[in-house]
């Protein structure tokens, strides 16, 4: 299971119908009375968990949204090298920090005012005593607030206004207060306003807050009822009704010390709805229960499966797109078959210039990129494509000549974006698998990560005893934080930087990523190649555009994805995936051998890596544009 961009986009769509069906249902007080209020909780529950919890699970079935722009707005450049998703993530993380730094500032302010209450007379600590005789906490007289409330969460403190209450509504206020502490209000607000922390560009998170309140007000209430003789239920909503005269009441103990007129603020209308719907779900204590057991056990079964089926799908937006299989909309050709038609434009004149290198081992025919240089491992020596030239050897403890301990060796090598080498190992003992990153004088950087869930064949055998085996890897890169690894059976898989599996792919014939960090990969099926394009910020799919030729290979350029079909190479749009041009017909120095690789770099020059038709030798071609 891991968390992506589209299962966060189903949490939010999840969780926003779960809050707007607890609110209709919560606003109108005649279906709270028929539910009841623990089915109502048990979907507040569900909202936030599902947004709280915003995984893909494999078995997930995807549902495409069609959208008139994809997601790669998010890899536009924001600032420098900032991307816009990279804005919008720190801009999240700044919220986050504001959040949090403004409950610890009323936090600090909270403690400075506690240090100005007044311990309450004597006889309201008897009273609290007799009400609650074995409660463990203390009763305060603060003049800085106009409603009764309970602060603490070991040990509580129950404060009141400087108001005075008769003894009976006073032992039902400290009953009301006390009984907050008993349902453990306090930590479910506390959790609930971290969640809205998290999510706070969500307003359906503040929209589940509000509710909540609401939600543990009548789930107090009806406590303190169930341990209320009926003939005092009364007398506690009375109570309550004194309650909320005083709280509209502008500073009570100032204008009771200074002889004037009580003025009496108006109630919003939201808020008065709250305080009539407490009062009659009150006067309705006994039918709430009753009526709440067979519908409200229905609702929570109903919110509960459809909470376990929002996992099977997830909502994945899709680029409309003219020129892909799926919209038809073709180039000079059939719209019947959703193919790409490409017209016939002029080619480019190119001089090669090849040199032949015996093969030695798995890792000879690997391109190492350093930024546009291209290297090749020539046994324990890395040569210059170019020229041939020897730029260093490889350390020791990757010298493909020794003998490897507990039979270990690498299977697969490229460069990450520090030029440090990155390394798959692989052990025949216990059949693992994993990467280990060097600087080019061998000095190890950081901690060995184990692939969990790679799945490259069969491991291949070394011939003599010791020499250990490797895995039939044909391709690896590193593609930001992550790693990017192609069978020689065509498995196409990408680990993040702890080792974790986050997406698998069969039948991936070649893949690249361009100089912004997007991945692009063909796949083959039915005879007909699809190029896909995966964002770099999300790591999701861009687009999948189907070919009207089988291609076998794929480089990446700037603006434009270069794939090689028989023998030319030809430029499609790396933006939508359209052709764009032929750029050259394969030079004669081929001569029947097969492309393993190539490149077009930044200044129009191409590097072909060709096995010679007798599987002995390579031929490494530079092709120069005149």
């Amino acid at each position: 299971m891991n968390v992506t961009l589209y299962s966060l986009l189903t949490a939010l769509v999840v969780s926003g119908i779960f809050s707007l069906l607890l609110v209709l249902l919560s606003f109108q007080t005649t279906w709270v009375m028929k539910l009841g209020l623990w089915p109502l909780c048990f979907l507040l529950l569900l909202a936030g968990l599902r947004m709280w919890l915003p995984v893909e699970v494999p078995f997930a079935k995807p549902v495409k949204l069609e959208l008139e722009k994809s997601s790669a707005w998010l890899s536009q450049p924001l600032w420098g090298e900032l991307s816009l998703g990279e804005g919008l993530a720190f801009l999240w993380l700044l919220g986050i920090l504001f959040l949090l730094g403004r409950l610890f500032a009323g936090w600090k302010t909270h403690q400075k005012q506690m240090e100005a209450w007044e311990e309450a007379p004597e006889e309201v600590m008897q009273l609290f005593h007799r009400c609650i005789p074995r409660g463990k906490g203390n009763v305060c007289i603060a003049r800085d607030i106009k409603a009764p409330y309970i602060s603490g969460f070991f040990t509580p403190t129950i404060a009141l206004p400087p108001v005075h209450w008769p003894e009976e509504d006073l032992r039902l206020i400290l009953l009301h207060e006390w009984q907050h502490f008993c349902n453990r209000d306090q930590w479910i607000k506390l959790v609930f306003y971290g969640f809205c922390c998290v999510f706070w560009w969500n307003p359906v998170m503040w929209l589940l807050k509000r509710q909540l309140d609401q939600l543990l007000e009548l789930r107090c209430d009806f406590k303190v009822l169930e341990k209320l003789p009926e003939e005092e239920r009364d007398s506690y909503y009375e109570m309550l009704l004194r309650t909320y005269r005083a709280i509209r009441t502008t500073e009570p103990g100032r204008a009771a010390e200074e002889g004037r007129k009580q003025r009496r603020l108006p109630w919003p209308r939201f808020y008065r709805h709250r305080v009539i719907q407490r009062f009659r779900l009150g006067l309705n204590f006994g039918l709430v229960g009753n009526k709440g057991r067979k519908a409200g056990r229905a609702l929570a079964l109903a919110a509960l499966f459809a909470f376990v089926c929002s996992y099977a799908v997830v909502f994945q937006p899709e680029p409309w797109r003219e020129n892909s299989i799926q919209n038809t909309a073709t180039m000079e050709g059939s719209a019947e078959s959703g193919i790409i038609q490409k017209p016939e434009l002029s080619q480019m004149a190119y001089t090669s210039v090849s040199h032949e290198r015996e093969t030695n081992d798995w890792l000879d025919y690997y391109f190492l990129m350093e930024k546009d240089r291209i290297m090749v491992i020539v046994g324990n020596e890395v040569w210059d494509f170019d020229t041939h030239e020897v730029l260093f050897t490889l350390p020791e403890n990757l010298n493909l000549s020794r003998t490897w301990e507990e039979s270990a060796r690498p299977s697969a090598v490229c460069l990450d974006e520090k030029g440090n080498l990155v390394v798959l190992f692989a052990r025949a003992k216990d059949h693992m698998a994993w990467i280990e990153r060097f600087t080019k004088g061998g000095v190890r950087q950081g901690e060995p990560v184990k692939l969990d869930g790679l799945d490259m064949g069969e491991p291949v055998i070394m011939g003599e005893e010791g020499e250990g085996y490797f895995l039939p890897v044909d391709q690896m890169q590193v593609w930001g934080n992550r790693i990017v690894l192609r069978s020689s059976q065509n498995t196409f898989q990408v680990f993040d930087e702890m080792g974790r599996l986050l997406y698998s792919r069969s039948g991936v014939m070649d893949f690249d990523m361009d100089s912004q960090g997007n991945l692009f990969f063909l796949t083959e099926e039915h005879n007909q190649t699809t190029l896909h394009r995966m964002d770099s910020a999300a790591g999701e799919e861009i687009f999948a555009v189907t070919q009207d030729e089988l291609y076998f290979h794929l480089s990446a350029g700037k603006d434009k994805v270069y794939l090689m079909a028989g023998d030319a190479i030809q430029a499609f749009s790396s933006q939508n995936g359209e052709w764009e041009e032929e750029l050259m017909t394969l030079p004669s120095q081929m001569n029947g051998a097969h492309t393993a690789r190539f490149v077009v770099r930044e200044d129009g020059s191409i590097c072909i890596l060709a096995g010679a038709a007798d599987g002995q030798n390579f031929v490494d071609i530079v092709c120069s544009p005149q």
